[in-house]
């Protein structure tokens, strides 16, 4: 992680919150003299630049049923604040339309929320691309 420019981390919401295995990442993730400062507490992973893809069976945003219900996005951000990283995220919802008939009408949204995150993705092409 020190050596690391930049961090990709594939994040699915499993039940409203992150997978056990992305907590247990997070808890080794924060230690002190590994990526904080045990005296100051400052974090020693600022300046790198963490991108989260992830990935939503359902839909839980703005104006949607379940908005609010999305843990992964509040949680991250603090989570890895202790080390110095801001998580961006580009995230595709409804991706469980294609497979669950009570969803058949959301296929759809679910195919524009899939393309816009394609094109966040490639956006970050882009952005590497310039930066070099």
């Amino acid at each position: 992680m020190l050596a690391a420019d930049t961090i990709l981390l594939g994040l699915p919401l499993y039940n409203y919150g992150p997978p056990s295995s992305v907590k247990a990442w997070v808890d080794h993730l924060v230690a002190p003299g590994l990526s904080l400062d045990p005296v100051t507490h400052e974090g020693f992973l600022g300046g790198r630049d963490l991108l989260v893809l992830g990935a939503r069976g359902g839909g839980d945003g703005a104006g949607t049923p379940r908005e609010g219900w999305d843990h992964v996005e509040q949680w991250l951000p603090h989570g890895v604040s202790m080390v110095g990283l801001e998580p961006r995220f580009i995230t595709a919802e409804l991706t469980l339309a294609d497979v669950v008939p009570q969803m058949a009408a959301l296929k759809p949204l679910a195919a524009e929320s899939l393309a816009a995150a394609n094109r966040a993705i490639d956006a970050q092409w882009t952005r590497a691309l310039g930066a070099a």
